[in-house]
Parts: C-alpha cells; sequence; structure tokens
C-alpha cells in the first residue's frame, strides 16, 4: 500500500513539474518577438511526429529549421542586418517583393513554384490562407510530411 501512495505522488509530482515548465515555456514564446511563425504552428512542447517520419536527416533538417525560424528567409536575415536590422515589413523577397516569411516561402513564393507543383498538394496553395498553411505544417500524415519536407530541403538550396 505504501508503494502506491509512493507511486501516485511520485507522478502527481512530475506531472506538476511538466505543467509548471509547460506554462512557463507558453508564456515566453507568447512574449517573444521572434517567435511569431513557431507560435503558429505549436501549442506544446510535445514530440513532434516530423522527426519520427521523416528518415533522410538532410530534409528533417531542413524542415526544422523552416519551423523553428532557424533559417535564410528575410524574415529573418533583415533582423541580423548591421548596424540597424531591416524593419518587419521591408523584409521581403527579391522575386516577388512579398514579406519573405515561412508562409510566402512555402505556399507563394513563384521561384519555387514548380517544386510546390511536385511536392504540394495544390489544396493548400491554389487557394491559399494561413489556416491551411498551419494544416500543412501541423500535418502527422507520413506521406505529406515527407514530401514538404523534400520541397522544404529543395527549396531551401534553390533560395
Amino acid at each position: 500500500m505504501i508503494d502506491t501512495f509512493r507511486y501516485f505522488y511520485i507522478n502527481l509530482a512530475k506531472q506538476r513539474l511538466k505543467d509548471n515548465f509547460q506554462q512557463k515555456w507558453t508564456a515566453e514564446l507568447r512574449m517573444s518577438i521572434r517567435a511569431l511563425f513557431y507560435r503558429e504552428i505549436s501549442t506544446n512542447i510535445d514530440f513532434k511526429a516530423y522527426l519520427n517520419v521523416v528518415n533522410i536527416s538532410k530534409h528533417r533538417i531542413a524542415l526544422s529549421r523552416l519551423r523553428t525560424s532557424s533559417h535564410h528567409l528575410a524574415i529573418e536575415t533583415g533582423r541580423w542586418h548591421k548596424p540597424i536590422s531591416i524593419p518587419y515589413n521591408d523584409r521581403k523577397c527579391i522575386v516577388c517583393d512579398k514579406l519573405d516569411d515561412e508562409y510566402h516561402f512555402v505556399i507563394e513564393c513563384t521561384l519555387l513554384h514548380d517544386l510546390r507543383k511536385l511536392y504540394i498538394d495544390n489544396y493548400y496553395w491554389e487557394t491559399p490562407c494561413m489556416f491551411k498553411f498551419t494544416a500543412l505544417m501541423t500535418c502527422e500524415n507520413k506521406t505529406v510530411i515527407q514530401k514538404l519536407s523534400n520541397f522544404v530541403y529543395k527549396a531551401f538550396l534553390r533560395k
């Protein structure tokens, strides 16, 4: 009986620590000006399905870099510009002259249209919206994730 209580309290303490960490992480994420895209696609710190689904490491890394904004799109490189960062609305794609963020990269950029047609279902980009883009980026379908990671890898090489 004592072991049952010990087991119960240990699990209760573990859950409490996890919940506290989740709350702190969520609050810090909401306060960050850097994590705008990540906030849209990640509501918790759980293990993401794509990490197990994408078996080609360079594709998994490319998708991870896109999801975490660790890439060289203008939305990020403008932040690094010295001596003064480029204003947010001026961080534009050199091909399309639109804000060069993750949405534009995956859904809109004309430079990547042929890759998009090849790897991403037209449902997501023919009549695009943020809802569809978020659904694509959080999808857990193995085929969709693998094609998306392939697209992201090849698109990063091209851009």
